[in-house]
């Protein structure tokens, strides 16, 4: 038996046995456990479908709102459109700073990313990031519809399925910082 395998099986086995033991480990030191929090994160934010954008308005308090992401990417860069008049763009414009809330309720898991919001007027990553079901919502879109590009510094999840159990004492969930 080759080497990975022995170690992708022996990781199965311990996650069965330990659910809190990959929580444990330090993913910043680990390229193999913070692979698995990234695909973890990729299936419950592809399930999920909808995710919860939360901003800071001009008083510095949390707005969120629930918006139709694109699957994320490789690196769990998100991509949202919206309505370049919209109150995020505002607020991002003023604070760059969001919080992406998924919570997939057919499994009760979650992700949590927190992460810098770059607005996107390129046409080409528009016409990359759309959707023939929005063409309703928006009447002009080369004028209307922008995209808000999300990179994330930080992450927490939930998914005791995938070996991401919460402390039992704190209910403190694992988690990575991105660089």
């Amino acid at each position: 038996m080759r080497s990975s395998a022995k170690t992708y099986i022996l990781s199965a086995f311990l996650i069965i046995i330990f659910p809190g033991l990959l929580s444990a480990q330090d993913p910043a030191k680990n390229d193999s456990v913070r692979r698995r929090y990234i695909v973890a994160a990729t299936e419950i934010m592809t399930s999920a479908h909808f995710c919860t954008l939360i901003t800071l308005d001009e008083n510095g308090r949390p707005v969120g709102r629930i918006l139709e992401a694109f699957d994320p990417d490789s690196n769990l860069v998100v991509w949202l459109g919206t309505n370049s008049q919209s109150r995020k763009v505002q607020q991002i414009k003023k604070n760059p700073e969001v919080t992406l809330f998924y919570f997939d309720t057919n499994t009760f898991t979650y992700v949590s990313i927190q992460g810098k919001a770059k607005l996107i007027t390129d046409s080409l990553e528009k016409t990359r990031h759309w959707k023939e079901e929005w063409k309703p919502f928006y009447r002009n879109p080369r004028e209307d519809y922008l995209l808000i590009k999300i990179t994330p510094q930080f992450l927490e999840l939930l998914s005791p399925k995938n070996g991401f159990s919460g402390d039992p004492a704190t209910w403190k969930t694992p988690s990575i910082r991105f660089d």
